[in-house]
């Protein structure tokens, strides 16, 4: 590797704010996934600590994100709409923006390819914001899944970018190895599982790609040309 093929990176301290120091622990346990047991009194301590808030675009997000997994989409639409007025790049907003159709899309079936095709361009629209971001391109992809003949090119472009930017996410890994399944490239699909499936930490991630590799098998090697030699 050259210094030359990686982004100059600027290192900024700033100090939290009040809200934010209030919620951050809470922003972090919604985007880490939550069990069924704390999902009410986990997003009644965030509504009352956003209302101690109610300016501050971090709370408010943290809020919005809560809404979306385990509350009122109505009301994250509201604050992801006020959000957007005051910061139209704000590319965490426009994530959870794309986060909320998708939900919504899910809730309602007959309506799921519209909602996912405008998740598809609010992400499109975070991607020219922030190109470096790797959770943009994997909503992305996840936001095409109702595009025919999934993966398109362009999709599974996006998938292997994710890899490319973050190799250490498994999410990432998974997803992308089972597009590559589903264009028949069996081969590719291994190099991109292998490392995931040694990790030596365990994780449902790796348990997963390890049964993967297990489903995929060995790959038929091509023909030979004929007249060459074994």
């Amino acid at each position: 590797f050259k210094k030359t093929q990686f982004p100059e990176t600027k290192v900024e301290v700033t100090r939290l704010s009040a809200g934010a120091s209030a919620l951050l622990l809470d922003d972090l346990h919604v985007r880490s996934g939550v069990l069924d047991e704390f999902k009410a009194p986990l997003l009644a301590d965030i509504r009352d600590k956003a209302a101690q808030y109610p300016d501050d675009p971090f709370v408010q997000l943290t809020q919005a994100r809560a809404e979306i997994l385990m509350g009122d989409t109505s009301v994250a639409g509201t604050i992801l709409r006020k959000l957007l007025t005051a910061n139209p790049r704000n590319v965490d907003a426009l994530a959870a923006q794309a986060d909320l159709l998708m939900a919504l899309g899910d809730k309602t079936p007959a309506r799921k390819a519209d909602y996912y095709n405008q998740a598809g361009s609010v992400l499109a629209a975070a991607f020219k914001l922030d190109p470096n971001r790797y959770q943009t391109l994997l909503a992305f992809a996840r936001s095409r899944v109702v595009e025919p003949g999934y993966p398109s090119d362009n999709t599974l472009t996006a998938l292997l970018t994710t890899v490319k930017l973050a190799p250490q996410v498994g999410a990432a890994r998974l997803d992308a190895a089972k597009a590559l399944v589903a264009r028949g490239r069996d081969r590719d699909a291994i190099i991109i599982l292998t490392p995931l499936a040694n990790s030596p930490h365990g994780s449902d991630e790796t348990e997963l790609a390890r049964q993967m590799l297990a489903r995929i098998g060995t790959p038929k090697q091509p023909p030979k040309p004929k007249g060459a030699s074994s």
